[in-house]
């Protein structure tokens, strides 16, 4: 036998083993795209959900915000027109 066949076989002995080692890492990798890809699908949908509740508490506190200041003035005009009464009817003592 002469040289050249073990060259030969021995090229297709080192292709072939780097070919079978590069398979490990290659299916690695094809792996953790995927998982991340779904990661990231599954992290937009809690994002959109999550901004759906902000939105909806947001409107809330809008709403009882505006209820608290309807109450206050309310209160506060009652409160107007009771002193605007209490002056009406009591002699002031600034009239003189």
């Amino acid at each position: 036998m002469e040289v050249t066949f073990w060259r030969d076989l021995a090229v297709v002995w080192l292709a072939l083993f780097c070919f079978i080692g590069l398979l490990i890492p290659l299916a690695l990798l094809y792996f953790t795209v995927r998982g991340v890809n779904a990661l990231h699908g599954l992290l937009y949908r809690l994002a959109q959900q999550g901004q759906g509740l902000s939105g909806q508490a947001r409107r809330q506190v809008t709403q009882m915000s505006a209820r608290a200041d309807e109450q206050a003035v309310r209160i506060q005009g009652q409160t107007r027109r009771v002193e605007a009464l209490v002056r009406k009817v009591l002699p002031s003592s600034d009239r003189g």
